[in-house]
């Protein structure tokens, strides 16, 4: 259970320590006591906590009164649309104007072409071989194609093989 679900009902867990990055932390605005901030962070940064350790680190104590995440990957709040506006390009049928292709929004993950017979076996969940090219490469996930360059889902590379863990139907 995520942390954040499991302090929602008072059950505090520890959390193992791992790595992340702070790329940059830019004031943005500061009006007596309050304090507004620009992260710039890797996944796993809990800016709650980073706030209450600025705090501490002032001397004063500080905690978060708001959050807007403004990108995440590629997505950039300044390309969002409000669902008025997505309903009212729905009716004019100018969607895809705005709406992001999910094989482009899952660019990040390297992709892998499969043969038909692999085709159905990932259609079904069901394991394949890993290709050689990527066997020992030191990657989270490969997004997998169809001979006809269809996406199909995403697979976690174990053991030797690929397990799809996403599949589109």
């Amino acid at each position: 259970m995520p942390s954040y679900k499991l302090a929602r009902e008072g059950k505090a867990e520890l959390l193992k320590p791992r790595q992340v990055r702070i790329s940059s932390v830019e004031l943005t605005a500061f009006e007596d006591p309050l304090v507004s901030l620009m992260v710039r962070c890797s996944k796993g940064v809990y800016i709650r906590t980073l706030c209450a350790e600025i705090g501490d680190a002032l001397g004063m104590g500080a905690h978060l009164a708001g959050l807007e995440r403004t990108r995440s990957g590629h997505f950039s709040i300044d390309r969002s649309v409000t669902l008025d506006q997505l309903q009212a390009m729905m009716t004019a049928g100018t969607v895809e104007q705005v709406v992001t292709p999910i094989d482009d929004a899952l660019a990040e993950f390297p992709s892998v072409p499969i043969n038909e017979t692999e085709t159905a076996r990932v259609m079904h969940g069901n394991a394949i071989s890993c290709p050689p090219s990527i066997a020992n490469i030191n990657i989270e996930r490969v997004r997998l194609h169809s001979p006809a360059g269809r996406l199909l889902g995403l697979a976690r590379i174990v053991a030797g093989v690929l397990k799809p863990d996403l599949v589109f139907s």
